[in-house]
């Protein structure tokens, strides 16, 4: 009898195994289908909730970024993407604000009808912030999302658009800087929205590659810690329809990539950990290009091995050096010396109170590094060549000499991209400023 009632248990106790195994695969199976569907009728649900602008910072030097709730991104084609901003404003349905031009030409754009004319400009300005570089952005009802198959992403997400101009260095820094200004804002901010993003990022155009400096720098301004939080857009492997996310930050861009000199000693805090950097004042540093020649720059070697010692002085072509060279080599600047190029955005890896001597061209009075140096907590002096006939020899520097306004004929270009001749009289007059502030 008792061995009976044992089976009879046994056979019981398998039927509910059985009983619950079938249940936990049957309510899996529901959870897919209802996923399934609500990703196949455009997850209508969520759609309904309409776009928000959460946080935007505008700076007085440009630097920019919008943080959104339930903003889309449609990818149309191969690099052609629409931003979606969702509204239940009727009169604003389907208006597209437009970027009609490459880098020179900022985004800061307001909606407008089909015949350019801006609609309620008092009211409806571009929700966008300053140098988007979005491609075409538009306002649209949760009608839209019927038309298309929409995913939905619940974590935090940025989206960096670019253009040709940002395989160089200067312009990629200045568009991802904004990332790090985000977290800087938020560090002490428990009540922040996102912690960490997953960044997807848009070629505007079919040339822009990456490299090694690039992936480097938007992994420490970004504070990324896997592959799997980058996504760069691919018109081989990416498939067109419709993102939504629920955190959406939207960076313009960091004209200076800093604001000031104490995001800087936070940034090179992070740079420290992420790749082992001691800073030291000791070192004289000065980088050379292949273009924008110095043309006695043998003279200025001289001059600086005599002065500070040939083990001290470092003669360089950065572009012959990986991210993490180019770093700890600027890490133990006390002083760095160099035309002007992209190449000097690597200043904000210099110790702070260190120096730049920017040697510029005749009549190119820019002062874009000099902003850079200031705000990473840098000395700045700018050392001004003389125009020479004998070196500047064409019709084109000739006419551009004479005329006060470098922004007509390329005469900005012309001068930029000069090569130019250093009186070593006038730069030992000047070192000796400069040393009186970075002592040996």
């Amino acid at each position: 009898m008792i061995e009976k009632m044992m089976r009879l248990k046994i056979k019981h106790l398998f039927y509910l195994v059985v009983l619950i195994l079938l249940l936990t695969y049957l309510s899996q199976s529901l959870f897919q289908w209802h996923l399934s569907n609500q990703i196949s009728s455009g997850k209508k649900k969520q759609i309904n909730n309409l776009t928000r602008i959460l946080e935007c910072r505008k700076y007085s030097d440009l630097t920019e970024y919008c943080l959104y709730e339930n903003a889309c991104l449609h990818r149309k084609s191969s690099f052609e993407y629409l931003f979606l901003f969702v509204t239940d404003n009727k009169a604003k349905d389907n208006v597209e604000f437009k970027f009609n031009g490459y880098s020179s030409v900022f985004d800061n754009f307001e909606p407008s009808d089909p015949f350019g004319n801006v609609i309620e400009p008092s009211v409806d300005k571009n929700p966008l912030p300053h140098r988007s570089m979005l491609w075409n952005a538009r306002y649209v009802s949760t009608r839209y999302f019927d038309q298309h198959g929409t995913l939905y992403e619940n974590e935090c997400h940025a989206v960096l658009a670019i253009d040709v101009v940002a395989v160089q260095i200067f312009h990629w820094a200045i568009k991802v800087a904004p990332l790090f200004i985000y977290r800087y804002e938020n560090r002490h901010n428990n009540q922040s929205l996102c912690k960490r993003f997953n960044i997807k990022i848009l070629n505007r155009m079919q040339n822009v590659y990456r490299n090694d400096w690039q992936d480097k720098f938007l992994r420490l301004a970004a504070n990324i810690e896997s592959d799997e939080q980058i996504e760069y857009d691919d018109s081989k492997s990416s498939q067109n329809g419709i993102k939504c996310y629920r955190r959406l930050l939207v960076p313009g861009m960091a004209r200076y990539i800093f604001t000031g000199p104490t995001e800087s000693i936070e940034f090179r805090k992070e740079a420290a950990n992420r790749h082992g950097l001691v800073y030291e004042r000791r070192r004289v540093v000065l980088v050379l290009r292949r273009d924008r020649l110095i043309l006695n720059k043998d003279e200025l070697v001289k001059f600086l091995t005599t002065r500070f010692g040939a083990d001290l002085v470092d003669v360089t072509y950065l572009d012959k050096l990986t991210f993490e060279q180019q770093v700890k080599l600027m890490s133990k600047a006390k002083l760095l010396i160099s035309v002007h190029g992209a190449a000097l955005t690597n200043v904000i890896f210099m110790p702070k109170l260190s120096a730049l001597v920017e040697i510029l061209p005749p009549y190119f009075p820019l002062s874009l590094y000099e902003r850079i140096a200031l705000q990473s907590y840098l000395h700045y002096f700018k050392f001004l060549t003389d125009y020479d006939p004998a070196i500047h020899n064409s019709t084109q520097f000739e006419f551009c000499a004479n005329t006060t306004n470098i922004y007509v004929y390329k005469c900005f270009e012309t001068w930029r991209d000069a090569n130019v001749f250093v009186d070593m009289a006038k730069f030992s007059d000047m070192l000796k400023k400069v040393l009186e502030i970075v002592q040996d």
